[in-house]
């Protein structure tokens, strides 16, 4: 069976989580807080993420991260029995 599901992450997440191109993160700490996101989301591997950002004050999938620019990322779950 096959899950798709969106998270909410911060826009400027979307180049490190999709392409593992961490070189615009220059934030040791924000660097780590983006793995430990990334490694809740395994097995599941993004697969999408929208094209337009919005700007939010919170996010129910990134709390502890401000307000800013966010987008929504899709992410795909196989899970083979």
């Amino acid at each position: 069976m096959t899950e798709v599901y969106t998270m909410t992450v911060p826009a400027h997440w979307a180049s490190p989580l999709i392409n593992g191109d961490y070189s615009g993160v220059e934030d040791e700490q924000e660097r780590e807080r983006i793995e430990q996101f990334e490694r809740k989301l395994l097995p599941g591997n993004i697969v999408g993420c929208s094209e337009t950002d919005e700007f939010r004050t919170h996010s129910v999938d990134t709390p502890s991260e401000p307000a800013g620019m966010y987008c929504e990322i899709t992410v795909m779950e196989s899970n083979q029995r």
